[in-house]
Parts: C-alpha cells; structure tokens; sequence
C-alpha cells in the first residue's frame, strides 16, 4: 500500500479479514464520494467494495436499483454499485458506462470478483497462483510481496518497441498480468477463471443524410462532457487549437456547475510560431466565457529537463512532451482544479478514411461516388492514381493493384528476435474483419493509444489530478466504431463529422483548419540539437535494447529530422526503455 500513497491524497483504510485484506486510497472527485471512506460494505456486512472510478450513467443505474428511491440521488458511485451487485450479481458491470476498477469480495458466495471497464481508463494488475491473489492499480505495487519474481517479460518489450500492446494482458513483469478491458476475474476456494463481460458491436450505423451524423455525434460528445463534470472543484480544460479540445469548451462552459470559471490551459511558442496556436485559442475566448492560463513552451523540448522524464517504474512508455503536459497539470492542480478535460484518443476515431469509397459504392451512393473519383483524380492525377489507397480499396480487383505484403514488414526496425516475439499479435489482426472497418477497429480498441489512459495516472497523480477524455466515452465509441468512412472524410476535408457536429459552435478558422499544428520542430530540437549528445551517450550506456531494435536503423532515424512517426520515435522507444530499466535494476 505504501507503493501506492500518490493515488490518493485523502488518506487511506483497509479492511481485513482472516485471509482477506482490502484497501483503498481516497481521492475525492465528485460531491457524493467526499468524505466516503471505502472500502464499503453493505448492510449485512457480506459484501465489501474497493472501487476506483465513476459511474457516467447514475440515472439508468439508479433507475435499475429503484426508481422510487430519491435518496439514491445522493449516494456515491461505489454505494450505488454495491447495491447494482446485490439485485444482479456479476451481470451489473455491463450495464455500467465509465472508468473503473473493482474489486468485491462476496462473503455469502466465497469469492473475490475483480472488473475492469470496456475502455481499460483504470488500471487492474494481479498476481495468481495456487495460493495467493493479489491485484492493484499499478504493477510494482504488486513485486513488494517475496514471493513475485521482478523478471521481465522479454514479450511485451518486443511488442513495446513494435508500438503494439500484446492482446493477453501481459505486462512488463513475467509473474503479474493486466486485466484486460471489459473482463471479470472470479476467484474461488479452489479455482479462477476470466469472463469477458463486455465486446464492442459490429453494426453498421446508416442515416439518410450527413446532419443526421452530425447531429447524433454532437448529442453524444455533449452527454460524454456533461457526465463528466461532476466535481467539488472547478473545472480545466487542456487547449490546443485544434478540433478535438476546442469542441469540448462549448459544452463545458454551458453546463459548468461552478460558480468559477472553467479554465482553459494552453502552451503558446513565441520562437517556434509554426507549433503556436494562440490565434484559435483567442478565436474560442472570444466565443466562451472561461479563464485563460498560458505558458511559453520554446524551451520545454524532450529531455530540457531530465528529472521530470522516466519516473514511472511500472512501464518504460513515456511520452516525448512529458514537460508540457507536467506544466499543464501543474497550473491545473495550483488554480485550485482536481479535474482536467482534454480531446485524446479522437484522432483514432479517424483512421481507415481509406474505405470512403468503397462505402460509398455499399451504399449506391452513385452521384456522390462519381463527383469524389473525379475530385480525387484531379488530386492525384492519373500517374499516380493507383497508389491512392482508397481508390486501391475499390479496384483492388485488378491485378496490376494487387500486392503480396508481409504482415511484418511495417515493423522493418524491429530485430528478428522481436518479429518472432510479435508476430502472433501482427497475425492476430484479423479479430477485427467483421467490424464494417477493420482498420478503425483495430486503431480504436488494440493499439497502445486504446490502452495508454490507465498509465497516465501514474504522473496525474503526482499533482492530484483526475484526467477526463469525453472522446473515450463508450457511447461515442461505438458509434464511431460503425458510421461509414465518407462520414470521416469527404474531398479533402478530415474530421468531416466533427465538423459538421461544432459548425457555428466553434470558430469558423478551426472548423476550416485542415491540417493539425504538430510539434515536431519542438520534438527535432530536443532530439537532433540540443539533447543529441545525451542520447547517444544514453543509447552507448547499455546494449539490452539491441536484442529488440536494429541498431544501424536507430543511429539513422537518430539522423532524420522528419515528423516523427512509428520508425522515427524508436529512438525515443529506446531511451525510455534504457532509462526504465537502470531505475528497476537499481531498485
């Protein structure tokens, strides 16, 4: 528990019985849950709660407890889902939408019942053998017990550096697994056994016209933003200029519960003006109502400040801006916010647009088809027509289009060992075919964008702050996962649905912004200028990394200063692995 202080400023209690020890750290969040002291146990003391999470549907659960109850209004998400397990059993995690993660013990029934939500927003780790279970928030919490061996799992370190997750809930450690995403773990006296609770729907989403798309999709992101605003202190909001964060401002500012405003936290570049947003951020100002808290980034590249990186020991993933997004969490928690919204993961509802033709001809959407291939031809000119994937997508039938690929050459960097070690999880790609996109489906609900969140409240957690994602809303989620992909693109123009959905809501310069403002000179300064000594002498210090990486293609992507993308950001992959693992050896 010790290894566990930061998640939960609030102070701590446990609960033990005989064979059976049950804590949890306090971290309050919502009005109802303050002061709430958990684990809880219900009223014939047969059953105990430790809950880590939020219930974003109440009224449905409070509806299914009893809807003539109107004191269950004031009850706190872990009361009401006490109660939920009492009238259902294991069946009520499905019927909960939110991050969460749970463990019971049912004292009537003699068994201990773990859950994590669809969407893997909370961390569930354990350890299981003949004799003992044990399962925490984080893993290393879980390595202080004698009897778990700190060995690592030279598997996810191959997936690691593939930038892939493994898809049987390994981790980093050989002796303790993560709980995957939508599952349960029962455990009895003599026996345990995982149930998958939760699976995504593959059903094609089909509307008569675009507004229809828009209108449900802007319905959604608001009931997605609304149901997480409940807390006791004001609200923050991470704010680029882009799409994604600046579409949750208009929601956020017209059902703020707070009598103080809803602040909006930004870096600006006054050197760097090609990463600078300020123009749409001030667009937005001059729109909504909110507090403006700013903070010049020109000298936050990676690795400026080298404490600040590699801190957390459960995993070697590290994000290269770690410096912006430990600045914004700071002036968060210093203006007085428990609470911070930002527009990740909706960048992954985009993927496989490639398809945007192809549903079109699924749909005789004929006029349409015709005036987008002569848009796209124009585009492309007809040299060069056959390499556009989509068009690739519709004529693939032709046999000057078609192509042997080998699953395993978009991991080119990748040692032979590392291809051998992932290439099951590459195969595996194939659960995803019966989705209407399976690249979406894939982008949405494998890749390590899909599991990152439960990471990230490692670092939140040292400035005792809960991150909110609206974008990570089961709800949006699924119907993202099954809306046609000219919903997603149409001639050029990205994110069309979104745009559609914040038209009038947003200004005009960010609906018409078609390209994203990157970061890559800030990230091309740290890496290929000011830092490059430092990396080399990081990537000579050890040669474990060489077992997973080709390292002639590390010291030549060391050389590229392009955006980084997969290959590019293996030289990051390594210093982070490099750095985790001196901290666990010498630890």
């Amino acid at each position: 528990m010790e290894q566990l202080n930061h998640q939960g400023i609030d102070g701590y209690n446990s609960i033990y019985l005989k064979n059976l020890f049950i804590s949890h750290h306090h971290f309050w969040i919502t009005p109802e849950e303050y002061e709430e002291q958990q684990p809880l146990k219900n009223s014939s003391g047969n059953l105990y709660i430790s809950f880590d999470g939020r219930i974003d549907n109440r009224d449905e659960i409070i509806d299914l407890i009893d809807s003539n109850n109107k004191e269950l209004i004031e009850y706190s998400d872990a009361s009401l889902l006490l109660q939920l397990y009492e009238r259902y059993g294991e069946n009520c995690f499905e019927k909960l939408i939110g991050p969460y993660s749970i463990v019971i013990y049912d004292k009537t029934k003699k068994r201990v019942i773990g859950a994590r939500d669809p969407l893997g927003e909370r961390g569930f780790y354990y350890y299981i053998d003949d004799n003992l279970f044990i399962a925490a928030s984080e893993e290393t919490p879980i390595l202080e017990h004698p009897s778990i061996s700190k060995t690592i799992n030279e598997t996810t370190v191959s997936h690691f550096f593939a930038m892939e997750v493994p898809h049987d809930g390994s981790t980093f450690f050989k002796g303790v697994s993560e709980l995957l995403p939508g599952h349960t773990i029962i455990i009895k006296s003599d026996r345990f056994y995982l149930k998958n609770f939760w699976e995504f729907k593959s059903e094609q989403i089909r509307y008569k016209s675009d507004s229809d798309y828009s209108e449900h999709y802007r319905e959604l992101l608001e009931k997605s933003v609304i149901s997480r605003m409940r807390c006791t202190t004001p609200v923050s909001i991470m704010l680029s200029g882009g799409m994604d964060s600046s579409s949750i401002v208009p929601f956020a500012v017209k059902h703020n519960p707070h009598n103080k405003k809803v602040r909006a936290i930004s870096w600006t570049f006054n050197k760097l003006k090609e990463c600078d947003e300020r123009e749409y951020i001030d667009k937005t100002a001059e729109m909504y109502d909110f507090k403006k808290i700013q903070f010049s980034a020109d000298a936050l590249w990676p690795l400026k400040n080298k404490n600040q990186y590699f801190l957390n020991p459960n995993l070697p993933g590290e994000n290269a801006y770690r410096e912006l997004k430990q600045k914004v969490y700071s002036l968060c928690s210093q203006n007085g916010s428990r609470l911070i919204f930002n527009g990740w993961y909706s960048d992954r509802y985009y993927a496989g647009y490639d398809f945007w033709l192809l549903d079109l001809i699924k749909d005789l959407k004929i006029n349409r088809l015709t005036s987008d291939l002569i848009w796209l031809i124009k585009e492309n000119g007809l040299s060069d027509i056959r390499k556009n994937q989509p068009f690739r997508n519709v004529f693939g039938f032709l046999k000057f289009l078609k192509s042997k690929r080998n699953l395993l050459d978009s991991y080119s960097w990748l040692s032979d060992f590392a291809k051998s070690q992932v290439y099951d999880s590459v195969l595996a790609e194939d659960q995803y075919d019966h989705f209407p996109n399976p690249k979406r489906a894939k982008n949405m609900l494998s890749t390590i964008g899909f599991f990152g969140q439960s990471s990230e409240h490692f670092h939140l957690s040292k400035h005792s702050i809960e991150l909110e994602c609206p974008y990570r809303d089961l709800r949006l989620v699924q119907f993202m996962l099954n809306i046609p992909s000219y919903q997603l693109f149409n001639k050029g123009t990205k994110k069309y649905i979104a745009k559609n959905a914040m038209n009038n809501l947003l200004p005009s310069e960010i609906i018409n912004k078609n390209s994203p403002t990157l970061l890559t000179p800030l990230f091309n300064l740290g890496m290929h200028k000011e830092e490059i000594k430092y990396i080399e002498n990081k990537l000579n210090s050890n040669d474990e990394w060489k077992r997973y990486v080709n390292a002639n293609d590390v010291h030549t992507f060391l050389d590229t200063q392009v955006e980084p993308g997969r290959k590019e950001l293996v030289v990051w992959q390594c210093i982070s692995f490099i750095s985790w693992l001196e901290n666990i050896q010498n630890n």
